[in-house]
């Protein structure tokens, strides 16, 4: 009895005789690519992101199924067109790059990050180049010289992979609950509903370095002073955390997050337990949310989720499919073609679709759909009850990238330098200028409550920084200025020019510092930064962590650096290092600092190349270390090793050979936080690679 195949072969050769047999049997392998990129890629990217949406995969859909399928039938159009003999390998080669896809989009995906227009460090993942490019390279010229063999074979495989992925996606379409799928929601009346008794006015301004806002208010007194009357600038005032998933929590419930539990847990528990929505709504708040992000949104009156881009619902979805379209090609293709893909964060395909016309590309950006926001805002509030009424509006300017300039002009992308980010920060300052303008007109500006604050800074070294140092492989500088977030605060009935305090207040003193000066009862730990006194000595923490992709889904951080901070965060004499707290089941890779990512070496090896200045923190109770070490400078290298203030080896690597550093550590009577710290002279560089290589390493231990 002939088999499925045979009689698929005596099929697909019969059906090659005619061009429109040619363009049947060209037909599933021309739309396999097509429909991997346009279709399934981006349906496995949202499903995956589904919170990150305010429409359904299925209206999405509608803008990217119709260019698939067209380029499916214009590929099998050129099949039918091409001569008999040439068939085979035009087909086979079509199937093959459409598996090479699904491969690479499904079983050979690294992790860039969030893509949220922070740098990429492109260099770290040139180590895929060694086996990707041979995948795309071999496969589909394997394939083609086979071709004759191979092409009813490449034909039922195409059919079978896109039935495969066509029942997955049904099925799940079928078994999704319609109620938490993603629903389009303009923004509710009541966002724009102001009390004409009581309003409590809370910005948040992502990303707003607090250094920033002293240069702005530097430059132009007279215009600060009259739009800011009776605010008050936290100029000392610090941050709990340098990214906002933690920040954010920290700023609506007092409590920053320490590794002690799984966060999203953590995160939960705080918010039931005191939170500053449910504190003002249980005491007769209207509680009214508006943010990108979703934190606390069963205690909100109204949370209105602030689509990127803030458009009308058929400019959202097309931008949206497109998004989707851009990831799924950059998760789909090989790492060389990545960055052109990524195209600084203009992407590809949003740019060949949606160009640069209309507001809409711009808005990709947060900072340029931020200010639009509050413009847009800033022209619909009313006054329309007279119930006390908070409002948190959390919208992402400055945040990276630099996209917009002073005017608010889109000029994007642009390198995040000073003079670029505090313009960008100009433009957050003069939207909620003109907000505080309508106050104004509306009579509620000098009975409301208002308060400017940011998540973090953005890791620009503070001008005229003091005692700068390097920590764990970054200048302490860069970790200052993550510290240093936004706070402005004007109590009602306040007037009078800006006032700058020094007072060392933390971002975890803001739910106090709301309730206190309403005369509300006060269930956080905090003090209102309106009672701190200046000149008082009050240690604050700060926390760092490695942040990527994998974080926001992950149940604790790698680690988390603790800096205590006695002073000014200006000044590089007020931080200490704290005991780092680390993920439960911590590798010995996990406790170090100074290093790239990890990367494929020979066969079975994984090594990771440090920095010239590396750190390995010591695990309770071990009495030893062990690690191999290879240079693979042009020049000798040499490795300095100390060990807690003391050097205790000098090797030079003067050969490309591993070689084994093995030290026995005595216990410490201090009991302090013990490091290894590794010094490298000279650093290197390769061309084109904007890192700088200490050595190669591989195989870290810790001796019992």
């Amino acid at each position: 009895m002939p088999t499925a195949v045979a009689i698929m072969a005596r099929l697909i050769h019969t059906m090659i005789e005619s061009r429109p047999g040619r363009f049947l049997a060209a037909l599933f392998p021309a739309l396999l690519a097509p429909l991997q990129l346009l279709l399934f890629g981006p349906h496995t990217l949202f499903m995956a992101n589904q919170q990150e949406f305010t429409a359904p995969f299925s209206t999405l859909a509608v803008h990217l199924v119709p260019v698939a399928l067209a380029l499916g039938l214009l590929f099998a159009a050129v099949g039918a067109l091409l001569p008999k003999r040439f068939f085979a390998f035009y087909c086979v080669g079509l199937a093959a790059i459409g598996v090479v896809a699904w491969a690479q989009g499904n079983l050979m995906v690294g992790d860039y990050g969030v893509l949220n227009g922070q740098d990429i460090e492109w260099s770290g993942h040139a180590w895929r180049n060694r086996f990707e490019l041979p995948v795309w390279i071999l496969v589909p010229a394997i394939a083609v010289l086979a071709a004759r063999y191979l092409l009813p074979a490449a034909v039922f495989a195409s059919r079978v992979l896109i039935a495969l992925q066509t029942a997955l996606l049904l099925v799940t379409a079928y078994q999704a609950d319609p109620e938490a799928q993603p629903k389009w929601q303009g923004p509710p009346d009541a966002i724009f509903e102001l009390s004409s008794k009581q309003n409590v006015f809370h910005f948040v301004l992502d990303g707003f370095q607090s250094d920033a806002f002293g240069d702005i208010l530097r430059a132009d007194p007279t215009e600060m002073n009259r739009q800011f009357t009776g605010f008050t600038f936290f100029a000392n005032h610090m941050g709990a955390f340098p990214t906002t998933i933690v920040s954010i929590p920290s700023m609506l419930t007092g409590s920053p997050y320490r590794n002690q539990e799984p966060m999203r847990r953590f995160i939960a528990r705080e918010f039931k337990k005191a939170s500053l929505f449910g504190t003002l709504r249980s005491q007769g708040f209207q509680v009214d949310a508006i943010s990108g992000l979703q934190y606390d949104r069963a205690s909100a009156s109204t949370y209105y989720r602030l689509p990127t881009p803030y458009v009308t619902y058929d400019a959202y979805t097309r931008f949206a499919a497109w998004q989707l379209a851009d990831l799924s090609l950059f998760r789909h293709s090989p790492h060389v073609l990545k960055p052109a893909i990524y195209n600084d964060q203009a992407w590809r395909l949003q740019q060949t679709w949606l160009g640069q016309s209309g507001d809409t590309p711009g808005r990709r950006y947060i900072p340029v759909n931020g200010q639009a926001f509050l413009q847009d805002y800033t022209g619909r509030v009313r006054v329309a009850h007279d119930r006390p009424t908070y409002k948190y509006i959390h919208i992402g300017i400055p945040h990276w990238p630099v996209s917009v300039n002073a005017d608010c002009e889109y000029i994007g992308p642009k390198s995040l330098r000073r003079p670029n980010y505090t313009d960008q920060a100009k433009c957050g300052i003069r939207r909620v200028g003109a907000f505080l303008d309508k106050l104004r007109e509306l009579g509620l500006y000098d009975s409301s409550l208002i308060l400017l604050s940011s998540d973090h800074g953005v890791a620009l070294p503070p001008q005229n920084f003091t005692d700068d140092r390097d920590v764990f492989g970054a200048p302490l500088s860069e970790i200052a200025g993550s510290s240093l977030a936004l706070l402005v605060v004007k109590p009602p009935n306040s007037s009078g020019p800006v006032r700058i305090s020094q007072a060392p207040s933390a971002i975890t003193d803001i739910p106090a510092t709301i309730v206190d000066t309403l005369g509300l009862k006060n269930p956080f730990s905090g003090t209102s930064a309106l009672k701190l006194d200046e000149h008082a000595e009050r240690p604050r923490e700060f926390g760092v962590y490695l942040w990527s992709s994998s974080e926001w889904q992950a149940d604790f951080f790698p680690y988390i650096d603790l800096f205590m901070v006695n002073g000014r965060p200006t000044d590089g004499r007020a931080w200490a290092s704290m005991e780092p707290i680390y993920a439960p089941k911590t590798t010995p890779e996990g406790r170090s600092r100074g290093f790239y990512r990890e990367e494929r070496g020979g066969p079975g090896q994984t090594i990771r190349w440090s920095t010239p200045l590396a750190f390995i923190h010591k695990p309770p109770n071990v009495k030893g270390v062990e690690l191999k070490v290879r240079s693979n400078a042009d020049k000798p290298q040499t490795v300095t090793v100390e060990l807690r203030g003391r050097q205790i080896d000098r090797q030079v690597l003067s050969d490309h050979e591993w070689r084994t550093l093995s030290y026995s550590i005595p216990a410490d009577a201090q009991g302090g936080a013990d490091w290894i710290v590794l010094k490298v002279e000279p650093p290197w560089k390769v061309r084109r690679d904007p890192r700088t290589f200490g050595v190669m390493t591989r195989d870290l231990k810790w001796i019992d």
